[in-house]
């Protein structure tokens, strides 16, 4: 089901400013378009120039320090291996 009101959504600044506030760091517009293009974030497009953020996605997504999301990942990925072998 497809949120259809303005209100379940943020624009870029606004989505950025809530995920600095949450991650305790900076985050910029061009990083939402990255999630976005990764598929971790909802949008939707008003226009060629206009793009909105879903809340709920934002609201739920934290950004980690640099390194620790793949560093989880490669331990996972061994642990992966290591159960199959």
């Amino acid at each position: 089901m497809e949120p259809d009101t303005l209100d379940d959504w943020y624009t870029a600044a606004k989505a950025a400013e809530v995920l600095s506030k949450k991650s305790k760091r900076k985050v910029g517009p061009e990083y939402l378009r990255s999630l976005s293009r990764l598929g971790k974030i909802t949008t939707k497009q008003l226009g060629k120039r206009v793009t909105l953020y879903l809340k709920k996605d934002v609201d739920s997504y934290v950004v980690e320090p640099r390194g620790t999301k793949s560093g989880r990942a490669m331990k996972a990925s061994a642990r992966h291996v290591k159960e199959a072998a």
